[in-house]
């Protein structure tokens, strides 16, 4: 006989139980728990019929099934939030465990009886639910996030090879969502964020994806078929239905764009999902940098990006390039040696644009034909000089980018046609600019350089990669960046960085122009610190070549003058004076003798204060003394057994002559 549970015990739980024969699945008996449960009025409403009945799906009766064999072939076994469903059609989930019962008469283990526990569990199961989608969420916009994103994209994939179909990557950045942001705050932010997500889930198929990544970006998931048209039909409508006006919380309207980047996968691909993402955002990068002139709002992954030219290109293809040159000095020899070449477009109404508004708007390709165009003219306007009797050399600037393999072709072209000598043409590479490739980049110079031309670094210390660039980059000339110059009285200390730079350009052979000299107080600085090739409007403004002509027949008031000539031209002298003396005294201080030293009518700046109109006795001539004084003791203290000189005070000492220069020069 099978041995019986005590049924009493078992009606007093509070759990739901049942025992249950097989083979036949059926239910024999059920505590009143269970009929609560199931949502019966009687055990005669469970009973005779067969459990499986009241499993849910297909899927979970066969995992009942399985479990079922398990329990009979080991004894015990259990499953959580099973899917079942009452007698009146509502749907629980239950944690179930069964128990084989004893049954001695029984010899073939596939038949016997199972005592069921079931625990109603479906406020768990909601629960976790609930915590499960808002994983997969993004908690602003309800949209699909990230992980959910990368689930879907895997199981997209997937479905694409099996099928033999196409797979869009589309990424979507909005344009003009930051200056919302910040002018309108937070709050209206996330209501176009919340607004825009709202449009493009009315806007795409029931087959298509779409999440947010985070920020203004949103990524998409577009079932193209066999071709590749579905999403295009479907940017349209989307950068159509993002830039309808959006009303902000505040009542305010306002409107945005949208850039987009697609990456179109075919089943043949064994790409991988992060590539894949790389591609569309390197799509999207594109596009974004060419917002200003582009035809459409979305790009395709390696594909040329349709657009429209601009009124600058359309200048440039218009040949309404002018080139003004602007005189370099030599200032040793005290004339004019060089020209930069100066690109500017000229607008039907007569308007001169120069490159600072119009470089931002040109593609690559429109940089290399504007340098072409200007070395043209350039050289065309050299040899026109040449007949003229003035000997010349001329500089033209090159982005970087523009330094292409056409390049040296084109320049070796240009010198035949014009019959100049290679050594006077000095290309000019923007030291800020960057090259599409570092090692072909570098290569494509040194082809320029094998066809005999000079090699200009232009605007040095204007990026951090300066030096790097002066040591691996074939160059014969540093041009100093303008800023270091041009603002130099407002900004004395900068004196040292030329110093520094006028250094590094004698220890490695090269030339150093400095640009941006544009008043006689500058020139005087420059001059007494030892700069030969000096560029700026103290020596002559840009100008055109018939100006230019006028200019030189003139021959330029430009007289041999011993400088300093000026207080700011002195200053500059005690400070380089005082770098080099400070550099002897701290590595051959045996070069320098107290006696000496002490003598201040021996130096040099003595003759200028007195040249300059400050006679003996002025607060200049005392500092100057205070200063000689200084050093001689310093060097007095060194032949005395001190190993180490003090410039801290010789240092404090030149800093008080420095500040009393300046506040005279103020006065």
């Amino acid at each position: 006989m099978p041995v019986e549970p005590d049924k009493n015990l078992l009606n007093g739980l509070n759990t739901g139980v049942s025992i249950v024969r097989y083979p036949g699945n059926v239910i024999e008996w059920v505590n009143e728990h269970l009929i609560t449960m199931c949502g019966a009025h009687t055990a005669e409403d469970l009973t005779k019929h067969r459990a499986i009945e009241f499993y849910a799906n297909p899927k979970a009766q066969e995992q009942g099934r399985r479990l079922v064999e398990r329990i009979l072939r080991q004894g015990h076994g259990a499953l959580r939030e099973m899917p079942f469903r009452r007698i009146d059609g509502r749907l629980i989930y239950v944690d179930m465990s069964g128990e084989k019962l004893p049954t001695p008469d029984t010899q073939n283990n596939d038949d016997g009886r199972i005592l069921w526990t079931l625990i109603d569990v479906t406020q768990r199961h909601r629960l976790n639910n609930r915590l499960s989608r808002q994983a997969l969420l993004d908690p602003l916009t309800n949209l699909a996030n990230r992980r959910a994103f990368d689930e879907a994209f895997d199981r997209a994939l997937q479905r694409t090879k099996r099928q033999h179909r196409m797979l869009s990557i589309v990424i979507l950045d909005l344009d003009g969502f930051k200056l919302v942001n910040d002018k309108f705050g937070h709050e209206a932010g996330d209501h176009v964020l919340k607004t825009v997500s709202q449009r493009l889930l009315a806007n795409i198929r029931q087959t298509d994806f779409v999440a947010r990544l985070g920020g203004d970006e949103f990524v998409m998931l577009i079932d193209d078929g066999q071709n590749r048209e579905a999403t295009t039909t479907l940017m349209e409508k989307l950068d159509h239905a993002i830039r309808e006006p959006i009303l902000l919380p505040n009542g305010t309207p306002t409107q945005i764009g949208v850039s987009i980047g697609i990456r179109v996968h075919d089943s043949a691909e064994n790409s991988a999902p992060g590539i894949l993402l790389r591609h569309a955002d390197q799509a999207l990068y594109t596009n974004k940098t060419h917002k200003a002139d582009r035809v459409q709002a979305w790009a395709f992954y390696n594909e040329t990006i349709p657009h429209r030219r601009n009124p600058f290109q359309q200048l440039l293809q218009q040949s309404a390039l002018v080139v003004h040159y602007q005189p370099i000095l030599d200032n040793r020899q005290r004339k004019i040696v060089g020209i930069e070449a100066l690109a500017r477009l000229q607008d039907n109404t007569g308007k001169l644009w120069v490159p600072g508004e119009f470089l931002p708007r040109l593609q690559t390709s429109d940089l290399f034909e504007l340098s072409k165009q200007v070395m043209h003219q350039a050289l065309h306007d050299l040899s026109e000089l040449d007949g003229m009797g003035w000997q010349l050399w001329v500089s033209i600037n090159i982005d970087p980018r523009a330094v292409s393999e056409n390049c040296s072709a084109c320049i070796h072209g240009l010198i035949e046609q014009f019959h100049i000598a290679p050594e006077r043409i000095c290309v000019e590479i923007l030291e800020t600019g960057e090259f599409k490739e570092r090692d072909t980049g570098l290569s494509r110079l040194m082809e320029l350089k094998e066809l005999g031309i000079q090699l200009a670094l232009d605007d040095v210390g204007s990026a951090y990669s300066s030096l790097l660039r002066i040591k691996e980059m074939p160059i014969d000339k540093i041009k100093l960046d303008q800023d270091f110059v041009r603002f130099l009285e407002q900004n004395p200390q900068d004196i040292h960085f030329i110093e520094s730079v006028l250094d590094l350009a004698i220890n490695k052979k090269m030339d150093l122009v400095v640009e941006g000299v544009e008043t006689g107080q500058i020139l005087d600085a420059v001059s007494v610190l030892g700069v030969n090739l000096i560029q700026g409007y103290a020596v002559a403004r840009p100008m055109p070549l018939t100006q230019l002509r006028e200019f030189l027949m003139r021959e330029p008031d430009i007289k041999h003058r011993q400088h300093p000539i000026t207080l700011f031209g002195l200053y500059a002298k005690q400070t380089h004076f005082h770098h080099l003396l400070r550099a002897v005294l701290l590595q051959n201080p045996r070069l320098l003798t107290a006696e000496h030293l002490r003598n201040t009518q021996l130096c040099p700046i003595h003759n200028d204060i007195n040249r300059l109109q400050f006679h003996d006795g002025h607060p200049l001539h005392i500092l100057h003394e205070n200063y000689h004084r200084a050093m001689a003791q310093t060097v007095t203290d060194l032949a005395d057994g001190t190993d180490i000189p003090d410039t801290n005070h010789i240092d404090a000492v030149n800093a008080q002559m420095e500040e009393a220069l300046l506040q005279v020069m103020r006065q």
